[in-house]
């Protein structure tokens, strides 16, 4: 749709390196849409280097209604399921969740870095 874009996404991820800040990927995920290629996810994550990497389900909500339904939706626990693949092929570890945010933080720290307190 967009000319280019899967480079510019590339050149995105090769740039997040380079920062000194805390960087983060975060993949929002649709069980019969893009939760099949672990792998790649695990690919792209390695290429980019961020601080955090969160795996959340995406949510039945507002425009998105329009894409998938409420039942599309990911439970939590394939989230979960989701990010402990990813662990395993990154070697990014689990070091918080959100239960009702359908989300889980990995990141290869061992707790996330406070910025405010």
């Amino acid at each position: 749709m967009i000319s280019g874009a899967w480079e510019k996404v590339m050149e995105t991820l090769d740039l997040l390196k380079s920062f000194k800040c805390p960087t983060v990927i975060r993949q929002t995920l649709v069980p019969k849409f893009n939760m099949g290629n672990i792998e790649g996810y695990a690919k792209l994550a390695n290429r980019a280097e961020p601080t955090y990497i969160e795996p959340k389900g995406a949510m039945s909500v507002g425009f998105a209604r329009r894409r998938f339904a409420y039942e599309d939706m990911a439970s939590y626990e394939d989230i979960k399921k989701f990010a402990s693949k990813l662990s395993t092929e990154t070697g990014y570890g689990l070091i918080d969740e959100q239960y009702e945010s359908n989300i889980v933080l990995l990141s290869r720290l061992e707790k996330p870095i406070k910025l405010y307190s």
